[in-house]
């Protein structure tokens, strides 16, 4: 079996990172190594054979790229797929760029929303109250979804969420989510009893979380997005 890829390269592609341990499905323990800090680590050595199995029933044309300068050539694909990771790449203007690049027809893309809390945008609120102002490297596919119209838009049926509010703003409260890193403790707290204030009737409840499906037509997307 020929190795496609290496745990190391997988290591610092952060790969190994899986869900918070709150929200894991059962069906997914065997994949699990062991647990950092609330984060499920997931198991390489398995990853690294299930990708030699794949290039081996013919997906032998995996490559692994930087998003601001694809290895591709131009308009090299019909659709182009991009799952939760504007918002983690600083140049999104780039990356868009290279989007357009080598696609000739459609960007397609998950994303999820909350249709009753917002927390995220909530704890930021509160912290903008204390003159920090949240922000992330780059806009996210939700973000896109606001500025470029959509071509098709396929609404999942919603969902509650497995955690209560409550237990959400304990994992927020304890820095759980890549966000509530930067924010100092004082601004921190006081953004997390504001919240913990305005949800108090609501501890119990559940939130309904949708999942779209979007598609965009590449040669409608943005040359630039704005600045977070």
């Amino acid at each position: 079996m020929v190795e496609v890829v290496s745990v190391k390269q997988l290591l610092e592609a952060g790969a190994h990172f899986g869900h918070q341990t709150s929200r894991w499905h059962p069906r997914m323990k065997k994949y699990i190594f062991t647990k950092r800090e609330g984060i499920h680590i997931i198991d390489l050595e398995q990853t690294v054979t299930m990708l030699s199995k794949a290039c081996e029933k013919g997906c032998g044309n995996l490559v692994m790229g930087d998003a601001c300068k694809l290895p591709f050539k131009r308009k090299s694909f019909d659709a182009v797929i991009s799952v939760h990771v504007l918002h983690l790449i600083s140049d999104c203007d780039r990356a868009l760029s290279e989007i357009k690049r080598v696609g000739v027809g459609i960007l397609a893309s998950v994303i999820h929303s909350s249709s009753e809390f917002h927390v995220r945008d909530d704890y930021a609120s509160a912290l903008e109250h204390s003159g920090f102002a949240l922000k992330t490297p780059g806009i996210g596919e939700w973000g896109l979804k606001e500025i470029a119209q959509p071509s098709i838009v396929i609404g999942i049926e919603p969902y509650d969420d497995v955690l209560p509010i409550g237990e959400r703003l304990n994992l927020l409260e304890k820095r759980k989510h890549s966000f509530a890193k930067d924010p100092p403790d004082d601004v921190h707290f006081a953004a997390i009893e504001f919240l913990k204030d305005q949800y108090r009737y609501k501890m119990d409840e559940h939130a309904k979380n949708q999942i779209e499906i979007v598609f965009w037509n590449i040669e409608n997307l943005p040359d630039s997005l704005p600045r977070q």
